[in-house]
């Protein structure tokens, strides 16, 4: 039986227990807060139907997943804390963001898609 995946927009923040296949389509590097020591990474992910989320990481766990996330790679992601992009000083437009911690479940799903996102990203 196939696995059923959400679209990004079909996430909401107080769901459990989803999964969503995306590609990695924009990564930051790291950087550190202003007015803190708190480092944190944007990950940028599309779904196959062109949606965008922007995902963040922080502190230990950029580094524990350093090597785990590849631009242009499909991985399955689930479980993943989203919430609201409420703040006032938000630098990026998504309506939710999404926070991978340690229980964030992460597969690598071994499909180029990369076809995919130069015609999503780049078609007139």
């Amino acid at each position: 039986m196939a696995t059923l995946y959400k679209l990004i927009p079909q996430i909401e923040t107080s769901e459990m227990n989803w999964s969503a296949k995306v590609i990695i389509v924009g990564k930051q590097s790291p950087k550190t807060a202003r007015n803190s020591t708190t480092r944190y990474e944007n990950i940028v992910f599309m779904d196959l139907e062109g949606n965008q989320v922007t995902a963040m990481l922080y502190d230990a766990n950029i580094t524990a997943l350093n090597d785990q996330l590849d631009l242009g790679k499909t991985y399955v992601f689930s479980n993943a804390t989203v919430t609201d992009n409420k703040s006032q000083f938000r630098s990026f437009a998504d309506e939710k963001i999404w926070t991978i911690t340690g229980r964030t479940k992460i597969e690598e799903l071994h499909e180029n898609n990369l076809n995919f996102v130069f015609v999503s990203t780049y078609s007139i």
